[in-house]
């Protein structure tokens, strides 16, 4: 029992440490904050329109978000970076759960993380851009398309397919994940692509809904 006990604690501190060395290595790299992270909100704040008055290539789902988030925390770099940090450390315990749901490993799901960490920081992730908002999206979308192809239950392809819908609204190259899937899925039920539609309809219909309203944004901007 004591044994057990002193392996739970173990576990425990170790999965902290990862984190413990991101934190560290993100305080001592430099932060970017790009541009139309700060000047959009501050425009969008302040009159313009994101499709007439700003060359805006995105959705407007995340420019929205921040010119909400600069209203109350302003404009200055602190809080960009802390939300920054924030989605980062969401990642992080994003692959670990992942990792460990699917490996069934717990030190599999710690060095999965580990090696995110280190290699990371190297390929930019320590700035505020769509692509790091979508990451946790793209996490759990794959996790969940992982499942249905184990267990058949379309919950979880309907799960994949919101998430990956979603992670497209933000930025469009998330559309290589759907495109994706749908490869996949046409190769596993070529024998009966009928049921293939049956069980795409509700993300269909999720995506047709997102669609209507960008639509709608879209006019009145």
């Amino acid at each position: 029992m004591i044994f057990k006990e002193s392996i739970g604690k173990f576990k425990r501190i170790l999965f902290v440490f990862p984190l413990l060395v991101h934190i560290i290595l993100l305080t001592n790299t430099r932060f970017t904050l790009w541009p139309e992270m700060v000047v959009y909100p501050y425009l969008v704040n302040n009159g313009f329109l994101i499709y007439k008055d700003l060359i805006n290539p995105y959705p407007p789902v995340f420019i929205i978000f921040l010119s909400l988030f600069s209203k109350i925390f302003g404009y200055s770099p602190q809080p960009y970076q802390i939300l920054t940090w924030a989605v980062i450390i969401v990642v992080d315990l994003s692959i670990f759960n992942v990792v460990r749901k699917i490996s069934k490993n717990y030190y599999h799901a710690f060095f999965a993380l580990l090696l995110f960490v280190i290699f990371s920081l190297p390929f930019g992730i320590n700035g505020l851009w769509f692509d790091l908002i979508q990451v946790p999206f793209v996490i759990f979308s794959v996790y969940h398309f992982y499942l249905y192809l184990e267990f058949k239950k379309t919950s979880y392809l309907n799960k994949s397919f919101y998430l990956a819908i979603a992670t497209f609204f933000i930025k469009q190259q998330a559309a290589w994940i759907i495109i994706f899937y749908l490869g996949i899925l046409l190769y596993k039920n070529r024998a009966s692509p009928q049921k293939l539609i049956q069980n795409l309809i509700l993300p269909f219909a999720f995506s047709l809904f997102l669609l209507t309203i960008h639509l709608i944004v879209f006019y009145k901007l």
